[in-house]
């Protein structure tokens, strides 16, 4: 007996998209939250945090996590097939 792992259900499909979406909306506000984080490093620049030796590490990696998650919101709405035309 093989298993198809790509062969989902039409409830199983819809969850995975479902997790998908949230995980891209967690990344948009992580990303938002290092954004804020930058913006008080360019503020008050006597202290880097979190590991960063430069400003713009906050956002390089803020722009990482929203080329991610836009790339997960385009491959949900994809799959989703239906059109969304006005």
């Amino acid at each position: 007996m093989s298993i198809n792992l790509f062969s989902c259900t039409t409830n199983q499909n819809y969850i995975i998209m479902k997790v998908i979406y949230w995980i891209a909306w967690v990344l948009i506000a992580l990303a938002a939250v290092i954004m804020l984080l930058g913006v008080i490093a360019i503020i008050d620049p006597r202290e880097l945090f979190l590991g960063f030796k430069e400003i713009v590490n906050f956002f390089h990696f803020a722009n990482s996590l929203l080329l991610l998650a836009v790339a997960l919101l385009v491959a949900v709405r994809s799959s989703s097939g239906k059109t969304h035309n006005k």
